[in-house]
């Protein structure tokens, strides 16, 4: 119990037969209407926790819901689609393993696509978010992993630095293809490196004010190789390169 989730790939899992049986195997199927609920490791957040096969030859780990839903649909979903449960505020596994209980439950009649905005949107509906000193972030601020604490974090902090850097170059100069660049230098999918542009994730590892102006004032980069190279000199320098830079920019 409570382990964490999982890096996030462009590879697919593989539903094989023995695949398949050793899924079941490990769902309490109950009667059709009633809850199913997952009887193997769970990740820190309740869902179950289920280890598969990729195309690309790793074993990963994922949610059992999605995992249920994908079975019986005869495909995996998209990055931007959520599985979500119909039992949320219903079910007995509730009130025997607190109100996220629902979250073990792995019938595939209690699970329905959805995406961010119908999740948030079910949520207020059945005030089943909770807010303020009642969020689990609140109460257990040790278990909030930010930034290389993340343990299927790829890249660090100065990475990301280097690519907010790298944005103000682009957005400088009107440069286009930055991300896919960026997202080929580090290793990184394409939405990682716009999650970091956006500032949803390593929302701490701000640029330097003093970074930002010796960015305005360089001259325009030849190519996007220059622009990824000159973002990682300015997050590596030293005090002393910084000061000869800056004079040479006056």
């Amino acid at each position: 119990m409570g382990k964490k989730q999982y890096d996030w790939t462009q590879a697919l899992p593989m539903f094989g037969p023995k695949v398949v049986m050793n899924f079941w195997a490990k769902v309490d199927q109950k009667a059709a209407d009633e809850c199913w609920p997952w009887v193997a490791s769970l990740f820190r957040d309740g869902y179950g926790c289920f280890s598969m096969p990729f195309n690309d030859g790793e074993q990963r780990t994922r949610k059992a819901s999605r995992v249920a839903w994908a079975i019986v649909h005869g495909r995996w979903p998209e990055a931007d689609e959520l599985v979500e449960h119909t039992c949320d505020t219903t079910s007995a596994l509730n009130v025997k393993h607190g109100k996220h209980g629902y979250r073990r439950c792995c019938n595939p009649r209690h699970l329905v696509l959805g995406s961010n905005d119908s999740n948030m949107q079910r949520m207020a509906e059945t005030k089943r978010a909770s807010q303020g000193d009642g969020h689990w972030t609140r109460q257990r601020p040790d278990d909030v992993l930010r930034g290389e604490k993340v343990g299927t974090s790829k890249i660090g902090r100065n990475d990301v630095l280097t690519m907010r850097i790298a944005f103000l170059f682009a957005e400088t100069w009107g440069m286009k293809g930055l991300g896919v660049q960026l997202a080929v230098e580090f290793k990184v999918t394409t939405a990682l490196v716009s999650q970091v542009k956006l500032n949803q994730w390593w929302k701490d590892a701000v640029v330097p004010e003093r970074l930002v102006a010796i960015v305005k004032r360089l001259p325009r980069p030849s190519s996007l190789d220059d622009v990824v190279t000159f973002s990682k000199r300015l997050v590596g320098a030293t005090e002393a390169e910084l000061l000869d830079l800056e004079k040479s920019l006056q």
